[in-house]
């Protein structure tokens, strides 16, 4: 059995690794702000399992996330391994100082304590997209000059470098996600991002144009057909981030992407058939531009604006990293079909 420290461990991705690390029999401290949060986590256990979890009240952006000198003292060597999963994940330029307070400064705070509590290994959860306008994704450090579509990729870069930073102090590893989606048995998702507010913003024009008795105009959506959606399920990630910190060699870092990605072009045929809205299409024109479109046309596209670095290309990744632990700790890499697809995407549409 061992100790764990959890920032993030309340949220989508953390409440699930905190679940898992439970039901291995280890004990977990989850550092949450959010009382409301603390009890949604809490109710998924027995009175057994909550003899092994530990929630701590702090805050990545402040010094020690805010705890004692009497909690360091008491916790010295006692916490065997931290999964740093706290973040703000927006793409808003606006909020570029507030991404690198929580995301860069954050995660040294996270570091610094680890480090005074003798921690041995240390997983920070990163994104995928820290490549940034780059094509093609390598399991390395990128340059802190790496050219961004938005300052939560850069935040990221430069929080990704803070950890290395560390690598003779204790074990380190990066994990890298491209876009978590839902469980890929149950579908099952509790998330206000990525792929969930692309689906809500085509929910909430369909509404509109409904109401405004527009149930027959096509609408076009500026992007690229032939580009990719690398969705991953959340369980997925778990898997990986579990053999993790069991094999992970130190400074590792490890892509969990699917090899396989569906296309937009895909995506948005399985969304127009489960919302039950043909009225739908994506135009590849590069002579198209939004001043060619209707104002409505523009009111959606100014609703996905903030997906379209995802939406208009094709990335790959190597994940070479993440097929050895796989196959070191006897797992599958992932398999994405059609109806798994469909799964999960029916579970983000009202």
């Amino acid at each position: 059995m061992k100790r764990f420290l959890v920032t993030g461990g309340t949220g989508f991705l953390g409440g699930i690794l905190v679940s898992e690390l439970i039901r291995q029999g280890h004990s977990v401290m989850v550092l949450a702000r959010s009382d409301r949060k603390v009890k949604q986590l809490l109710s998924k256990f027995n009175s057994e399992e909550l003899k092994r979890i530990t929630i701590i009240k702090g805050d990545i952006t402040h010094k020690n996330l805010g705890q004692s000198v009497g909690f360091i003292n008491e916790n010295n060597g006692l916490i065997d391994i931290v999964y740093h999963l706290a973040a703000m994940v927006k793409f808003d330029e606006e909020l570029e100082a507030e991404l690198m307070q929580i995301n860069l400064e954050g995660t040294k705070n996270t570091l610094e304590l680890s480090e005074k509590l003798s921690v041995k290994h240390f997983i920070q959860v990163s994104t995928a997209y820290t490549l940034g306008k780059e094509m093609n994704g390598v399991e390395e450090l990128y340059s802190e000059n790496q050219d961004c579509h938005n300052p939560y990729e850069l935040s990221k870069v430069f929080a990704e470098r803070a950890v290395m930073e560390y690598k003779n102090r204790m074990k380190v590893n990066i994990v890298r996600p491209s876009i978590i989606v839902g469980d890929s048995k149950t579908g099952r998702a509790d998330s206000n991002f990525a792929i969930y507010g692309f689906l809500r913003a085509l929910s909430v024009f369909k509404k509109r144009a409904l109401r405004d008795g527009c149930s027959n105009e096509l609408f076009r959506i500026i992007a690229s057909a032939k580009g990719t959606s690398n969705l991953v399920p959340i369980d997925y990630v778990v898997k990986v981030l579990l053999a993790v910190h069991a094999l992970g060699d130190n400074e590792q870092i490890f892509h969990v992407t699917n090899p396989n990605p569906p296309t937009n072009q895909y995506i948005l045929s399985r969304i127009k058939f489960l919302m039950q809205y043909d009225q739908l299409t994506i135009t590849t024109d590069p002579l198209i531009g939004m001043h060619d479109l209707t104002i409505k046309e523009r009111m959606l596209n100014e609703l996905l604006w903030i997906y379209k670095p995802y939406l208009a290309t094709d990335k790959s990744f190597d994940d070479r990293h993440t097929q050895v632990l796989l196959k070191d700790s006897e797992e599958l890499q992932l398999d994405m079909d059609d109806k798994m697809i469909d799964l999960i995407l029916a579970s983000g549409i009202d």
